[in-house]
């Protein structure tokens, strides 16, 4: 955990607070919830927790209303047909997403006791994970907001090589490093709200001043591919060239 001090600024904005519970209740973490993009219902990330700061801290970063509501979830099944003829494919999702949180209740509750908590210790020392290269990690996105236009529905699918615990966190690391020595070690009479923030914050918040797109393009260099699709309202969707 983070040490606050007496001055310090709070990672989650005052105004960000009320959104953090929402994201964090106790209902919305147990409950599934129906996602009709992906025509699926979802359970919540088990990273909630962790993001739902990240989350906050970016959005007031970012300008983003404080009254905004953020959902992390997990896809456990997609039905492969739309409604209305799904049920029992949106079903079987239902049933998915209660099963995961029995189990992470379960799991949760066995390592509390000593012995299963001795035994869990030993497997992780005894086992070693090295990656998979040979897979991918997809993840989905979908806003919406309103302007003067009208609201406007935003989804966005990026598909990163390599396993969520291995290379796809090396592909990210490596994205963000390079962005950093692109906007710090090149050109240092660049005006200062052209470089990244100093201090505590998530990459895509840190750069928000730089370059636009600089990020999204050494994601890409790197084999991620990244598709926008925007919808207005009463319009048709399409995909935005980034």
């Amino acid at each position: 955990s983070m040490e606050t001090k007496e001055g310090d600024t709070p990672f989650v904005p005052a105004e960000f607070q009320p959104a953090l519970k929402r994201y964090l209740s106790p209902l919305s973490l147990i409950l599934p919830k129906w996602n009709a993009p992906l025509n699926s219902y979802t359970c919540a990330n088990y990273m909630a927790a962790i993001n739902a700061p990240i989350m906050c801290h970016s959005s007031s970063l970012l300008g983003f209303d404080p009254k905004i509501t953020i959902h992390d979830r997990l896809i456990s099944w997609i039905s492969p047909i739309s409604l209305p003829l799904s049920f029992p494919f949106s079903a079987i999702s239902f049933v998915f997403c209660i099963l995961y949180v029995l189990g992470m209740g379960i799991g949760a509750l066995f390592l509390v006791f000593p012995p299963t908590k001795w035994l869990f210790q030993k497997y992780l020392n005894m086992h070693s994970y090295h990656g998979n290269p040979n897979t991918n990690v997809r993840v989905f996105a979908r806003g919406t907001g309103g302007g003067g236009k009208g609201n406007i529905t935003a989804e966005s699918i990026m598909t990163v090589p390599g396993d969520p615990g291995i290379y796809s966190t090396g592909v990210f690391a490596t994205a963000v490093s390079l962005s950093l020595l692109e906007t710090t070690a090149s050109d240092l009479t660049k005006k200062m709200e052209e470089r990244p923030l100093a201090g505590f914050h998530p990459p895509v918040a840190a750069l928000k001043g730089c370059p636009k797109g600089i990020l999204v393009k050494y994601l890409q260099s790197l084999g991620a591919e990244i598709k926008v699709l925007v919808t207005p309202d009463g319009g048709e969707m399409e995909e935005k060239q980034l």
